[in-house]
Formats: structure tokens, sequence, C-alpha cells
């Protein structure tokens, strides 16, 4: 039995997170793609005109690719890449899942601030102002972040029956992400979803200082949900 994983980036990130664990999903067999999201890997103004539905059009076609390619597809996403995988889950499109950083909150202040910059017509804002956990690259568009909070919105309302089997990790000490948000995303879940809590993790657990700690777990359950 051949299995794929689909890799899927963050918000205002790139395929380069992924550094880190492609090789270890290869070691062990696996094919890895990484996903580049509509709207990313390009300018600032790609990214602030592209609808939420379009990111999800991407994760759809990435997912019929490895159909073609692969007996099992794996969706393995990072941050905003989560909350795809949740509508992957909930449209039953793959046979195995691993959410990394996820969450679907929004504080009311992040909810005003946008709003009063929205109203202001500021264009964009540094990385560092934005709390993504990458302050690398360009600005990020208002208009982005007005769309990321709809997602995530959409996200809460998503109704999860007999999703296939997933792991979720969490940083200890993510500030973007806390560790209450990964616990609400399980929620979502039945019996026997694992929530895993890295001591000293960081939002950018991919390829962070946890990278290898991160490979090792997330290729050990795609392993074991490919016997399943």
């Amino acid at each position: 039995m051949t299995t794929a994983a689909l890799l899927v980036h963050g918000f205002g990130g790139d395929r380069t997170v992924w550094d880190p664990l492609v090789p270890r999903l290869e070691q062990g067999g696996v094919f890895a793609s990484r996903l580049a999201l509509s709207g990313h890997e390009e300018d600032s103004e790609a990214l602030a005109t592209t609808p939420w539905t379009a990111w999800l059009d991407d994760m759809r076609a990435g997912v019929a690719e490895l159909r073609g390619r692969a007996d099992r597809v794996c969706l393995i996403g990072y941050s905003m890449g989560a909350t795809i995988g949740l509508h992957a889950l909930a449209e039953h499109l793959v046979d195995a899942a691993v959410l990394i950083s996820p969450s679907m909150r929004v504080s009311p202040a992040q909810r005003a601030v946008v709003a009063a910059l929205t109203a202001l017509r500021v264009p964009s804002l540094p990385r560092q102002l934005v709390g993504t956990g990458d302050t690398g690259g360009p600005p990020l568009p208002v208009s982005a972040l007005a769309t990321n909070i709809a997602f995530k919105d959409h996200a809460r309302e998503l109704e999860l029956r007999g999703p296939a089997p997933t792991l979720l990790l969490a940083g200890a000490d993510d500030s973007v992400a806390d560790p209450d948000s990964a616990t609400e995303v399980l929620r979502k879940f039945g019996a026997g979803t694992r929530l895993v809590t890295l001591a000293g993790g960081e939002h950018s657990l991919p390829d962070g200082p946890l990278a290898g700690q991160v490979a090792d777990l997330v290729s050990t359950f795609v392993a074991e949900a490919d016997s399943v």
C-alpha cells in the first residue's frame, strides 16, 4: 500500500517550512507533496485579493492529484494549513491528518484592530506586528488578515462526523496559538484523537528548535495510520 502526504503551510508562509520534515517522510516511503497556497509565494497584492475559498480549492486539487498516485493520502497542515486540514476532514477527503499549531480562535482585540485598520485604509502591517510566528518576509495585507479571520470563523462552524485518524501537535510556549486553542480544536473530534503538547514548543514547530521531535511524531503517526 502506498501513501502520499499533502503538506499545507500557514498564513503568509511558504513551502520551506517543511524542509526538516520531508526527508523523514521520504525515508519512510511516503511521497511528500508541498502545496503552495494561492496568494502565497507571490507578491503581497496577490494575497490581498485571494479569498479563503481559493485555499480550500488548492487543497482539494492537491488531494485529487495524490489520489492518482497513492492508495492513501494524509494531510499535514501547519497553522492555517491545520484549519484547511479541518475542512479536508469534514469533507472526508483524506485517510489521516496531522494538525500542527492549530487554532480557530480570534480574540476581540484582533477583530477590533483589523476592523480599525480596514476603516483607516491601512494597506499592510509588518509581520512582527501580526503575530504569525514569522518575522521575515514582506508586510502582510490588512485585507488578508480579515480574510484569515473569516476563515477561522467558518472553521468553527464545521462538524466533524467520523473523521479520519488525526494527530494534533501544539507548543506549550506558543504565543500565536496557545495550547488552549489546540484544546478547542480537539473538542471537534471524538474519543481516540490525540493532542500532544510539546514542552518548550513555540508556534513554528515544523522548522523550529523542536523540528526533529515533530518529525519523529509525524512520521510515526503516518506509519501507524497506514497500518489501521
